[in-house]
């Protein structure tokens, strides 16, 4: 995004990969999200990629970034979708669970009712977009192999690229949830 000449700040957790963004000439503030002190209105747009997933009340969080945002401001969030397909295929075994890394997994719905909530505008929708690597480690799951054993083989491309396509027929089966939040 500061590439395309956004001005951009971030939060980071770990100082390792604090330390590797600022060393990129990031501007990042090491600590948690929780204890954020930004001035109200200070950001058109707020991203999270694969972090509500984290936090075992992810509403919180949108609590504490919602009055961050600018007027006309968007919250975008990603995460995994618990009405996955892959969910369906491989139940407990499904690698986007995560645990015990992942506390709390939000659907669409729930991201909808938490934006709701603060006055934002939610739209969501799902993406296949990492299907073929979480169909790989969560069949290297349920057949108790090593994780980040992923056949990347023509047949095997083929095949995920295949059901990925077919399963995007039907609405709520990715991957991954998008939220998509405006402040009104």
């Amino acid at each position: 995004m500061q590439q395309l000449g956004w001005q951009v700040e971030g939060i980071e957790l770990d100082p390792i990969a604090g330390k590797i963004a600022i060393d990129r000439g990031l501007r990042v503030r090491l600590g948690k999200i929780e204890e954020a002190d930004f001035a109200p209105g200070s950001f058109d747009a707020i991203t999270m990629s694969h972090v509500a997933e984290h936090f075992s009340n992810p509403a919180r969080i949108f609590e504490k970034l919602a009055p961050f945002l600018k007027p006309d401001g968007i919250l975008v969030s990603v995460s995994p979708n618990p009405g996955a397909i892959l969910r369906r295929l491989f139940g407990n075994k499904t690698y986007a669970l995560d645990p015990p890394r992942h506390l709390f997994i939000p659907s669409a719905r729930a991201y909808r009712r938490m934006c709701k909530s603060l006055g934002l505008e939610a739209s969501t929708w799902t993406s296949m977009r990492l299907f073929h690597w979480l169909f790989q480690e969560s069949s290297n799951i349920a057949r108790k192999q090593k994780l980040g054993t992923i056949s990347n083989s023509i047949g095997s491309r083929l095949m995920t690229t295949v059901l990925a396509a077919l399963f995007s027929c039907w609405p709520g089966l990715g991957d991954e949830v998008v939220c998509y939040a405006r402040k009104r």
